[in-house]
């Protein structure tokens, strides 16, 4: 009987060595809106901040459905330029990425459209941060895209 308790336990630890796990990232932007679709006009379902671990569940495009690490309760829909696979330590004084980084994934870019930005040469940001500057409520956006009728791309979060 100890033997084959023994070799249930030898078993069950073999299997979880090579358990599949679902890959962590990190939020790379101050604040994030988690989507209840993988639409930028979706409703909102909750926030993350700068630096928390997440699990990404599933993917569609260039959205990741994603869990908070610790709590099952949060999770959503999130743009992956608003993540990174690169561990963020935060601390009172210190974070472990760059200043270019955290602005560039502010801004929503990623690696590619940074490369591709860079590729141009000169690029001035004032317009962005300008336009970084206003809010539309959700309900005007909505209102916005019933008037214009978008309603089955934006209301069902089709891409």
């Amino acid at each position: 009987m100890k033997k084959i308790f023994a070799i249930l336990i030898l078993i069950f630890c073999i299997f979880g060595l090579f358990a599949k796990s679902e890959p962590k990232m990190y939020v790379s932007v101050e604040e994030a809106i988690l989507k209840e679709k993988p639409s930028f006009f979706s409703k909102s379902a909750n926030s993350v901040f700068y630096g928390e671990e997440v699990i990404v569940l599933d993917t569609k495009g260039s959205w990741k459905k994603v869990q908070l690490t610790g709590n099952s309760s949060v999770f959503g829909w999130i743009s992956e330029s608003s993540l990174t696979k690169k561990k963020i330590l935060v601390s009172e004084s210190k974070v472990t990425a760059s200043a270019d980084e955290i602005a560039l994934a502010g801004k929503g870019f990623n690696a590619e459209i940074e490369a591709e930005y860079k590729k141009q040469g000169t690029t001035n940001y004032d317009a962005v941060d300008k336009l970084e500057e206003k809010s539309v409520s959700f309900e005007n956006s909505l209102d916005f895209m019933l008037d214009g009728k978008l309603e089955n791309q934006a209301v069902d979060g089709e891409e």
